[in-house]
């Protein structure tokens, strides 16, 4: 059974569907499904989001549709020209799922995926070595230099 206040953030980070769109049971059939899983943990919200998310996407009228566009006919004297304009529908809440899985928005207690590929401080020791061995390297430190003033004025 999820409580009032994991229904209202699950509701928050789908964007504020109305009770008619998501309902409160489907937000907690879902928590349920996935509490059964991971437990109380920030995995089972985000794991019920996801779900929502697809279930708000499936229950779009003008996803089941297929698709959109329109078609218009301009007459001017004799001349006729029609333009018809054909494109695939795409909800607001698939770029909203989208924007989640790929990393664009974020879910508290939740690791990003775009956060993988960074490295925050840390340098391979062959790299210090061979800024060191540079004799027109300057140490960032200064543990080397000596005086850093003549450093600066440029007398070393």
């Amino acid at each position: 059974m999820a409580t009032q206040q994991q229904i209202e953030q699950i509701r928050a980070y789908c964007y504020f569907p109305s009770q008619e769109q998501l309902p409160d049971s489907i937000i907690d059939s879902k928590i349920g499904q996935w509490a059964n899983v991971y437990g109380d943990t920030p995995q089972t919200l985000y794991n019920a989001l996801l779900d929502c998310l697809r279930y708000l996407i499936y229950s779009d009228a003008d996803y089941a549709a297929g698709s959109a566009g329109n078609k218009r006919t301009e007459s001017v004297g004799n001349v006729s020209v029609s333009v018809e304009n054909t494109g695939e529908y795409i909800s607001k809440y698939q770029r909203i799922l989208d924007g989640y899985l790929q990393g664009d928005l974020r879910f508290p207690g939740i690791k990003s995926p775009k956060g993988r590929g960074v490295i925050i401080g840390g340098v391979d020791r062959r790299e210090i070595e061979r800024v060191n061995a540079n004799p027109n390297s300057v140490d960032g430190l200064l543990k080397n230099s000596g005086n850093r003033f003549k450093l600066i004025k440029g007398e070393l």
